[in-house]
Protein backbone atom coordinates (compact mmCIF):
# COMPACT_ATOMS: atom_id res chain seq x y z
CA UNK A 1 0.00 0.00 0.00
CA UNK A 2 2.73 2.36 0.89
CA UNK A 3 4.59 1.80 -2.38
CA UNK A 4 1.49 2.57 -4.39
CA UNK A 5 0.99 5.92 -2.61
CA UNK A 6 4.67 6.77 -3.16
CA UNK A 7 4.30 5.82 -6.81
CA UNK A 8 1.24 8.03 -7.17
CA UNK A 9 3.06 10.90 -5.49
CA UNK A 10 6.06 10.44 -7.78
CA UNK A 11 3.88 10.38 -10.92
CA UNK A 12 1.99 13.46 -9.73
CA UNK A 13 5.23 15.30 -8.97
CA UNK A 14 6.55 14.41 -12.43
CA UNK A 15 3.42 15.52 -14.29
CA UNK A 16 2.61 18.69 -12.35
CA UNK A 17 5.45 20.87 -13.75
CA UNK A 18 4.64 19.76 -17.31
CA UNK A 19 1.00 20.77 -16.93
CA UNK A 20 2.00 24.09 -15.37
CA UNK A 21 4.42 24.89 -18.18
CA UNK A 22 1.81 24.03 -20.78
CA UNK A 23 -0.72 26.31 -19.10
CA UNK A 24 1.78 29.20 -18.92
CA UNK A 25 2.71 28.72 -22.56
CA UNK A 26 -0.92 29.06 -23.63
CA UNK A 27 -1.31 32.18 -21.47
CA UNK A 28 1.81 33.68 -23.05
CA UNK A 29 0.51 32.89 -26.54
CA UNK A 30 -2.88 34.46 -25.76
CA UNK A 31 -1.24 37.60 -24.38
CA UNK A 32 1.07 37.82 -27.38
CA UNK A 33 -1.82 37.44 -29.84
CA UNK A 34 -3.80 40.11 -28.00
CA UNK A 35 -0.94 42.59 -28.17
CA UNK A 36 -0.36 41.80 -31.85
CA UNK A 37 -4.04 42.34 -32.62
CA UNK A 38 -4.00 45.76 -30.96
CA UNK A 39 -0.84 46.92 -32.75
CA UNK A 40 -1.77 48.92 -35.86
CA UNK A 41 -0.32 47.69 -39.11
CA UNK A 42 0.78 49.93 -41.93
CA UNK A 43 -2.04 48.69 -44.15
CA UNK A 44 -4.72 49.85 -41.67
CA UNK A 45 -3.52 53.45 -41.57
CA UNK A 46 -4.47 56.06 -44.14
CA UNK A 47 -1.96 58.89 -44.06
CA UNK A 48 -3.77 62.18 -44.76
CA UNK A 49 -0.55 63.63 -46.18
CA UNK A 50 -0.69 61.09 -49.01
CA UNK A 51 -3.98 62.47 -50.27
CA UNK A 52 -3.85 64.82 -53.21
CA UNK A 53 -5.05 68.38 -52.69
CA UNK A 54 -8.71 68.86 -53.36
CA UNK A 55 -9.37 71.17 -56.34
CA UNK A 56 -12.25 72.75 -54.44
CA UNK A 57 -9.86 73.79 -51.65
CA UNK A 58 -7.52 75.46 -54.16
CA UNK A 59 -10.45 77.27 -55.76
CA UNK A 60 -11.71 78.41 -52.34
CA UNK A 61 -8.26 79.76 -51.48
CA UNK A 62 -8.01 81.77 -54.71
CA UNK A 63 -11.54 83.15 -54.23
CA UNK A 64 -10.82 84.12 -50.63
CA UNK A 65 -7.56 85.81 -51.61
CA UNK A 66 -9.36 87.96 -54.14
CA UNK A 67 -7.11 90.41 -56.00
CA UNK A 68 -4.38 90.41 -53.38
CA UNK A 69 -0.99 89.35 -54.72
CA UNK A 70 0.77 86.25 -53.45
CA UNK A 71 3.33 86.79 -50.70
CA UNK A 72 6.91 85.62 -51.04
CA UNK A 73 8.25 83.47 -48.20
CA UNK A 74 11.55 84.66 -46.76
CA UNK A 75 12.74 81.13 -46.00
CA UNK A 76 14.88 79.38 -48.59
CA UNK A 77 13.04 76.56 -50.41
CA UNK A 78 15.40 73.87 -49.10
CA UNK A 79 14.58 74.90 -45.52
CA UNK A 80 10.84 74.88 -46.17
CA UNK A 81 11.14 71.40 -47.71
CA UNK A 82 13.11 70.24 -44.68
CA UNK A 83 10.85 71.70 -41.99
CA UNK A 84 7.38 71.52 -43.55
CA UNK A 85 5.30 68.59 -44.72
CA UNK A 86 3.89 68.62 -48.25
CA UNK A 87 0.42 69.19 -46.78
CA UNK A 88 1.65 72.28 -44.87
CA UNK A 89 3.26 73.64 -48.04
CA UNK A 90 -0.03 73.10 -49.91
CA UNK A 91 -1.89 75.03 -47.23
CA UNK A 92 0.55 77.94 -47.43
CA UNK A 93 0.35 77.94 -51.22
CA UNK A 94 -3.43 77.97 -50.97
CA UNK A 95 -3.24 80.95 -48.62
CA UNK A 96 -1.09 82.81 -51.09
CA UNK A 97 2.41 82.30 -49.72
CA UNK A 98 5.00 81.16 -52.23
Amino acid sequence: MQTSSWLRLLVLAALLPVAGCAAMHSVQMAASETVDAMRPSSSNYANPEDEASDPWVKKAGSEARGNRPKEKSEEPPWLRNLLMSPKARDIENNLGIE
